[in-house]
């Protein structure tokens, strides 16, 4: 939290901080976080007797000593602190942006070339929850990147390179796995926040293999856990496993170091890697402690030679990011997050997406011979695949030579050249500095955990840092300078309450909870105060219709004769078939009409664009918006049976394609009623060919009928074996596009290279039959494909 002092009565200050950092990097993608509130945290520890260091709703604690600071008071349901957000963010890539989602906000803007220009809109002022920002962008991603500063030849330079991991053999150097799922149970993850994170663990369960071994730790005020120690895959394991999930319920305090000593302190399984995934929003306040410990922990670990990692796994809307950063850090894995507007399914694949993929450990850069001083981090962490190593530091004498990182992956060495030239001068990229003395800071700032010891020197290294580089910290505060200065009178501290962070019970959590004074009435929670909202008692519908006065709007989805008439347009991100969420209102209407009304027994979903871009792309995209349409509907009850989704691309434009308006009109869905009698039963599937592929997954794909062509020329073995393995791919698409609407919770497990029949049967029950005939019918074509490529091999 921040304090601002000295504030004359009746006067108005303005206050401007400009902070630094690093964006998140997996692959071509970055990510952007910009926190608006504090979530209300836990404090354990006894009180202490001196004055209390902030102005906050707790005592500070022996364990907690700024607790104070970090304990503002909460505004109430139905309540405002009146404090609105407006928030503008222009990207400038250097490489062409592909495509950007914002999962927390609605935003006005657009990406073109390599600038994406964002405004939140209008409608979203309360500052309730985290601003992210992912961006995607093109172009060959390089092997190594370096940015350099040196503003004079006889001052310190300063560096940051990004490495990029080697490509490795997957299937060679993945070994037998460990995996504890650790929930947070406290009274802060109370209602949605619980749901999401237990959702994520049955997603996990799913995705194990048959030769992991698991156990399942829940903690709040104390811990419990589903095995002593952990178990090997089976059925009966993941049935215990779900029933234990589905027992949990939130409530009580967070002490986490509890769970911490669970789940690292017994030894691992000899010859298995230990994965801990965290499932929490980390409102706590001993972050120091928490961090300490696992990094201790972690350290023993390898001290016996055993591997240990953990994960952080995010679950809210306005999480503890410094905690969960720091347990992926000192526990040398890595942080995934889910915010309260995302399915946790994403963040699940993703981690196990990562878990699949070979390490890089024992990482060591040999700067061959350059003048490099105090390279950041201090222990280089272990380096996944699609993630970037970044190393920051200083540097004396400019110099070129080539610098090599030396690392183990499953035993073997792997060695990687890099180029690296560290100039004279370069006047570029000045926030390095300050970059470089944050990240010394942070390193340093490891040193002052213990609290029982004293460190001084320390303390004055920070400050000096802090001075130089105008880098905040504990121990150092901006100062403005007025020219006048006002004596006299008694002074008043104020705390400002905050808004409760979206989808937690502050009350639930502990907090202290403002219900009249100091807050603002906002009766329908819509963000738009009751002093001006036309109807206090109705929420708004934020659609671009007249958002301001608070009101809902009339009907937007109309049945007619032939057709389903939607008086709004469903908006996708740029170039993406992601909706945006202003259009879920709409979304949950349609779905709502088409459950009311029965009588409508089949409907076409038509995704439609503007003539930007090639037809390829264009019948591309409308299919998949299409496709994303009638997922959202299934999501929301509507009888997959009664949709079909279809792409027309650009070629059922109802205005000419000839300005802006006009495009923005045709890129549009609309809905077509086919059937409103009764339809004859009877397969849904054809018998299995590549055409068949190609319907199940709605792509264009079909390599098993390229293998099998005999007029197909291959020159290379390696071309056989690449069109093999595009028949594999082809085949989970096609099951996975079939499991987007029949069967959403097996998508995880869909998600594999190779696609197997006996374990999407392990996994699904009697109301998945047409999934397991579709992967079966994929297998067999598959088959055939292997068959034609044996005997291809052999004849050459």
């Amino acid at each position: 939290t921040q304090s601002v002092a000295n504030i004359p009565p009746e006067s108005t200050i303005d206050v401007v901080i400009r902070s630094l950092q690093d964006l998140t990097n997996d692959g071509d993608t970055y990510e952007l976080v910009f926190p608006m509130v504090l979530g209300p945290r836990y404090f354990p520890g006894g009180a202490l007797a001196s004055p209390p260091s902030g102005a906050g709703t707790k005592a500070d604690t022996d364990r907690v000593p700024d607790a104070s600071r970090l304990s503002p008071p909460v505004v109430g349901a139905g309540l405002r602190s009146g404090h609105d957000i407006a928030l503008h963010v222009r990207v400038d890539a250097g490489q062409p942006i592909v495509g950007y989602s914002v999962p927390t906000h609605d935003t006005v803007g657009a990406a073109e070339g390599d600038v994406l220009d964002l405004r939140l809109a209008e409608h979203e002022r309360v500052p309730n929850r985290d601003f992210v920002l992912r961006y995607a962008v093109g172009g060959q991603t390089p092997t190594a990147s370096l940015l350099t500063h040196r503003p004079a030849a006889d001052e310190d330079g300063f560096f940051a390179l990004r490495i990029h991991p080697p490509t490795l053999d997957l299937d060679a150097l993945v070994g037998r796995r460990e995996l504890i799922f650790v929930i947070d149970t406290s009274g802060s993850m109370h209602g949605l926040p619980i749901a999401m994170a237990k959702r994520a663990i049955e997603l996990a369960l799913r995705q194990l293999r048959p030769t992991d071994t698991f156990n399942i730790i829940a903690f709040a005020g104390s811990t419990s856990q589903l095995y002593r120690a952990p178990q090997r895959v089976s059925h009966e394991t993941l049935d215990a496993g779900l029933r234990f999930v589905d027992r949990l319920a939130a409530g009580g305090g967070t002490e986490l170091v509890n769970a911490i000593d669970a789940s690292l302190a017994p030894p691992a399984e000899a010859g298995r890697d230990r994965y801990v995934f965290f499932l929490t929003d980390g409102y706590v306040g001993n972050e120091d402690e928490i961090l300490a410990r696992t990094r201790q922990y972690i350290k023993d670990m390898l001290g016996r030679g055993d591997r240990g990692r953990v994960f952080g796994f995010g679950v809210g809307s306005s999480v503890n990011r410094c905690l969960l950063s720091g347990l992926g850090a000192q526990g040398r894995g890595t942080t995934f997050y889910a915010t309260t507007r995302e399915d946790p399914a994403e963040a699940v694949n993703r981690f196990f997406g990562l878990i699949d993929q070979p390490v890089l450990t024992d990482v060591q850069v040999d700067w061959g011979g350059l003048d490099v001083h105090e390279p950041l981090p201090p222990v280089l962490p272990d380096l996944f695949a699609s993630r970037p190593l970044t190393v920051i530091g200083r540097y004396g004498k400019a110099g070129k030579a080539t610098v090599t990182l030396r690392a183990l992956s499953g035993g073997r060495a792997v060695e990687m050249p890099i180029e690296v030239e560290l100039p004279e001068a370069d006047a570029r990229n000045p926030a390095l500095g300050p970059l470089w003395a944050r990240a010394r800071i942070d390193a340093l700032g490891t040193g002052l955990w213990d609290q029982n010891e004293s460190h001084p020197e320390v303390i004055d290294a920070i400050v000096k840092l802090s001075m130089k580089h105008r880098v905040m910290t504990p121990f150092t505060s901006f100062v403005a300078v007025d020219k006048e200065r006002v004596q006299g009178g008694p002074p008043r501290t104020i705390g400002i309450p905050v808004e409760a962070p979206e989808g937690v019970d502050a009350r639930m959590a502990g907090a202290e909870v403002v219900t009249e004074a100091g807050a603002q009435v906002d009766t329908d929670a819509d963000g738009i105060l009751d002093a001006v909202d036309a109807c206090p008692n109705e929420p708004e519908t934020f659609n671009g219709d007249n958002d301001a006065d608070g009101c809902p709007d009339a009907a937007k989805v109309i049945i007619m004769e032939s057709r389903i008439e939607i008086r709004e347009r469903i908006y996708f991100s740029a170039g993406t078939d992601r909706i945006e969420k202003r259009s879920l209102p709409l979304i949950d209407e349609m779905a709502r009409v088409l459950v009311e009304n029965p009588q409508v027994k089949r409907v076409e979903v038509e995704g439609h664009t503007d003539d930007v871009g090639s037809d390829e792309r264009n019948f591309l995209i409308s299919t998949r918006r299409a496709e994303a349409v009638v997922h959202a509907l299934v999501a929301r009850g509507v009888d997959p049976k009664r949709l079909e989704a279809k792409g027309y691309g650009e070629t059922r434009p109802i205005v000419p394609n000839d300005t802006p308006e006009h495009r923005a009109e045709n890129r549009r869905v609309e809905l077509t009623i086919l059937e409103t009698g009764q339809r004859a039963p009877g397969p849904r599937f054809a018998a299995p060919s590549p055409a068949h592929l190609a319907t199940c997954s709605g792509t264009w794909v079909s390599a098993a009928e390229g293998v099998r062509d005999p007029k197909v020329t291959l020159a290379k073995a390696e071309g056989a074996d690449a069109l093999w393995l595009n028949a594999a791919r082809a085949d989970a698409r096609a099951c996975y596009g079939l499991a987007l609407l029949t069967a959403p919770d097996l998508r995880g497990a869909l998600k594999l290279k190779y696609l197997k029949s006996g374990a999407v049967k392990r996994l699904a029950g009697p109301e998945h039959a047409e999934l397991i005939a579709c992967v079966a019918e994929s297998q067999q074509v598959r088959g055939q494909a292997r068959d034609a490529l044996v005997t291809w091999k052999l004849g050459e």
